[in-house]
C-alpha cells in the first residue's frame, strides 16, 4: 500500500496569483512501484482543480505557478493540496 504525507504546504495556506509556490510530499511503499503523480487543490475541504497530472513517481516535490487571471484562486485561507498517485498495489493520497 502506497502512503503519502504532505510535507509542504502543511494545514490550509494561502495562494497568492503570480506567486510560485513549492509542493512537497514524502511517500512510501510496503512493495511494489510508484505510478504517475498528480496534484490537486481543495479550498475548506471542497475539490477546486488540478493542479498537476502525469508527474513521474519518482519526484516528491512540484512548484506550481499560480497564475493571475485564475479565476479559481481567491486571496485568503483555506486551501489544501492533495498529491495522488497510482500504485501498483492501491492508491495512495495526502491531504494536508
Amino acid at each position: 500500500m502506497a502512503s503519502i504525507t504532505i510535507t509542504s504546504p502543511t494545514g490550509t495556506s494561502n495562494f497568492v496569483k503570480g506567486t510560485t509556490n513549492t509542493i512537497s510530499w514524502s511517500k512510501s511503499t510496503l512493495s511494489g512501484t510508484w505510478g504517475n503523480v498528480a496534484i490537486d487543490l481543495y479550498r475548506d475541504g471542497s475539490y477546486v482543480k488540478n493542479i498537476a497530472q502525469n508527474l513521474s513517481g519518482s519526484v516528491q516535490s512540484y512548484s506550481w505557478s499560480v497564475p493571475l487571471n485564475d479565476s479559481d484562486i481567491f486571496e485568503d485561507n483555506g486551501y489544501q493540496v492533495r498529491v495522488i498517485t497510482s500504485h501498483d498495489e492501491g492508491d495512495g493520497g495526502g491531504l494536508d
